[in-house]
């Protein structure tokens, strides 16, 4: 399981690396531009849609194509534990795994692909997630140029051929399975100890908002805690104690969601009690009743009667003197 199957990746989750946002937010500034995103500058991690807006801000002022001809870094030592792992890979196959694997510590927005044609490997690179069209593109492009400067730290020099268009690199299949210069099994090992605590520690620090994406994603059909620790890569006794660790239960996390959930029904109006106890996955309209008392100390035919008794008044109530 990847990780982002195991965070639930969205657009919207700040768990990329923020050096290039921030980098790219300097750059708009010395040029006198105004930067449309407040708070990403400084952010230690930051998401896809943040920095598809930055990328959308650089293209608008002519700054996009300097980015994408200026290596994003010198060596790769400057990519900290993940680019350590990378440099001391044995081949290119294991260089497009680590990539894959540690890409938020990297900041690659997309992930790696290798195919072959004709006498030349072929890695296509593809957004992790579909949001923006406009903005994924535009993180593809700066990936294209990222992951070659990438390779060519590893061949010393061989040439890359990009296709920014095609969001592909291209370089002769002959080096696939070439031993990388630096490679050194003992070294690699230590890094990708280190990144997978990194990554780690990341995808626990998602853990209740990935527990609530899929609870979710499942609507009607309630997932136990057996199956959302399936669909999150672990056992039912390590999901417990992970959120344990956290101060929290599957149950607990379930019936805030429901509740939030049963809220906003409520006030949006349109629903019927037992429409709103299917939606949240109760059998019976009875139970939802129940579970709606224990929440909020109240009925949901009393919560929505005061709710709508609210919006009346403040409707009646007129403008301010």
């Amino acid at each position: 399981m990847t990780w982002v199957e195991k965070i639930q990746l969205s657009a919207d989750d700040a768990v990329f690396d923020g050096a290039d946002a921030q980098r790219f937010r300097q750059l708009l500034q010395g040029q006198g531009r105004a930067a449309l995103v407040d708070g990403v500058a400084g952010a230690p991690s930051v998401s896809l849609r943040e920095q598809g807006m930055l990328a959308a801000e650089l293209q608008c002022h002519g700054l996009l194509a300097n980015v994408l001809a200026v290596p994003a870094f010198d060596d790769l030592a400057d990519l900290g534990v993940a680019g350590q792992v990378v440099a001391t890979s044995a081949g290119l196959r294991s260089v497009i795994g680590a990539i894959n694997a540690f890409a938020p510590l990297l900041n690659v927005r997309s992930g790696l692909a290798m195919t072959f044609r004709g006498g030349d490997v072929i890695i296509g690179l593809r957004p992790w997630v579909a949001f923006d069209e406009t903005s994924q593109s535009l993180l593809v492009a700066l990936d294209v140029a990222k992951v070659a400067r990438v390779l060519s730290c590893l061949l010393m020099g061989d040439a890359v051929v990009t296709d920014v268009d095609r969001g592909e690199l291209r370089l002769p299949a002959e080096r696939i399975n070439r031993l990388l210069p630096g490679a050194n099994r003992l070294a690699n090992q230590a890094a990708t100890y280190a990144a997978r605590r990194l990554m780690r520690d990341m995808e626990e620090a998602r853990l209740r908002e990935s527990v609530c994406r899929l609870l979710r994603k499942s609507g009607e059909d309630t997932l136990s805690l057996g199956e959302s620790a399936a669909q999150l890569g672990l056992s039912a006794r390590t999901f417990r104690r992970r959120l344990a660790e956290q101060g929290t239960t599957f149950v607990q996390i379930r019936d805030e969601m429901r509740c939030a959930l049963a809220l906003d029904y409520l006030t949006t109006g349109g629903l019927t009690t037992e429409m709103i106890a299917q939606r949240l996955g109760y059998s019976e309209g009875a139970n939802f009743r129940h579970a709606f008392r224990r929440w909020t100390g109240s009925s949901p035919r009393i919560y929505a009667a005061a709710r709508c008794a609210d919006g009346h008044a403040l409707l009646g109530a007129g403008p301010a003197a």
